[in-house]
């Protein structure tokens, strides 16, 4: 008797976070998206195998260590973080170690100009909240706002080539956590599946309340 109990528990288990998972969804795909972004095979990564009954896409971004932080540091104290006290001028690879990570909202801004390989997709402007990016960037089709983990630290300069460092220190924001995985619903996953790995293709994400994305279209070329 007691062994069904357990079984029954286990199983209403499943039903509700089943359930609270559909209503989850539901409210992220409530009403109109609140970002359209369209991305290529340069951007997302499909990860698992052609005998998989569904297609699972991880996104991928380009950490920006040029010449000059993508962020100012005006932006990352009104974040909430406490910039004077822990500023380790004699090693700075430690700096800001103690500092907590923050919950952000981080726009990535797709660049039309970059060639060669690799994700277009870089960082360009943060903030604590999520309204005050989407107010700005929101109707632009070439910017994706992610809920992200922030930190921030100290790195080296580099040159505007890229070859080289200047010798200077620079504030930078450090991101974790950036939501990747994206589920590719079953009809458009059983044609992606006949095209195989490797192909080149556009994906139209649509991001709701919740900023989870939803596959609205696939485009293979």
């Amino acid at each position: 008797m007691k062994g069904r109990v357990t079984l029954w528990a286990a199983a209403g288990v499943v039903v509700m976070v089943n359930a609270l998972a559909l209503v989850h969804a539901a409210r992220n795909r409530a009403g109109e998206p609140v970002q359209t972004v369209t991305l290529s095979e340069r951007e997302i990564a499909w990860h698992g195998t052609p005998e998989d009954s569904g297609v699972l896409l991880r996104l991928s971004w380009m950490a920006d260590r040029g010449a000059k932080p993508w962020i100012g540091e005006e932006k990352i104290r009104a974040m909430g973080f406490d910039l004077d006290s822990d500023r380790n001028e004699a090693n700075p690879w430690r700096s800001f170690r103690r500092l907590a990570h923050r919950r952000a909202y981080v726009a990535f801004e797709l660049r039309q100009d970059e060639g060669g390989a690799g994700s277009r997709l870089a960082p360009m402007d943060a903030a604590r909240e999520a309204h005050g990016l989407l107010a700005k960037y929101g109707n632009r089709k070439d910017v994706l706002i992610l809920p992200v983990s922030v930190r921030p630290y100290l790195r080296e300069e580099r040159t505007e080539d890229g070859r080289g460092a200047t010798g200077r220190r620079v504030l930078d924001l450090q991101l974790m956590d950036v939501p990747s995985e994206i589920h590719v619903p079953l009809p458009l996953a059983a044609e992606w599946r006949e095209r195989g790995q490797g192909g080149v293709f556009e994906v139209t994400l649509e991001y709701g309340r919740s900023f989870e994305p939803r596959v609205a279209g696939v485009r293979f070329r």
